[in-house]
């Protein structure tokens, strides 16, 4: 079965990548409003954690706000297909404040920099210039996606994914003992 999913999502990605790039935008805005509207238990919980953070606004401005993340979150998924094109345009990316990235990383200490994950980790890679980073994500049940999802990160030379397990955390410190960027 999981081969057969794989197969799938390989066909899907081979379509996806045939369109421009607008459209694999526009594509993934209706993926994430599909996504909303269909798994209620992702969009209950996107929901809840929106009132809890902003208990001000309104719940009209709640939703809109969450089926924004959805379109966000799933376009960046997409972006990750192509992201090594995508990365080398650099009217595609918007980095504020890289000073303060790069200045970090020429101390001599481990640089831990936190983000809203509001888009792909290999977009994030492009701030901190040369200095490769270390980054942590979770396994995927279907290991022939995983194997491909693993394989389009290590085209990037600049950043080592390290599985989220029980030993994450002791692994992450070891690397900032390294003087690595955790992002």
């Amino acid at each position: 079965m999981y081969f057969i999913q794989y197969i799938v999502a390989r066909f899907f990605i081979f379509l996806l990548l045939l369109l421009p790039e607008k459209l694999r935008f526009k594509f993934g805005d209706f993926l994430g409003n599909l996504t909303y509207k269909l798994i209620k238990s992702r969009r209950m919980t996107a929901l809840m954690n929106l009132k809890m953070a902003f208990p001000e606004k309104s719940d009209e401005e709640i939703e809109k706000i969450a089926r924004k993340s959805f379109r966000i979150m799933i376009k960046a998924f997409l972006c990750s297909l192509w992201f090594d094109k995508y990365l080398k345009n650099p009217k595609n990316i918007n980095i504020i404040n890289q000073e303060s990235m790069l200045n970090a990383c020429k101390k001599d200490k481990g640089v831990m920099a936190a983000t809203m994950h509001m888009g792909n980790m290999e977009a994030s890679t492009v701030c901190t210039g040369e200095n490769k980073i270390i980054t942590v994500a979770k396994k995927q049940r279907n290991p022939y996606i995983n194997d491909y999802i693993t394989k389009l990160r290590g085209k990037a030379n600049y950043m080592e994914v390290i599985e989220k397990n029980e030993r994450t955390s002791r692994v992450l410190i070891s690397k900032l003992r390294e003087k690595k960027v955790i992002a």
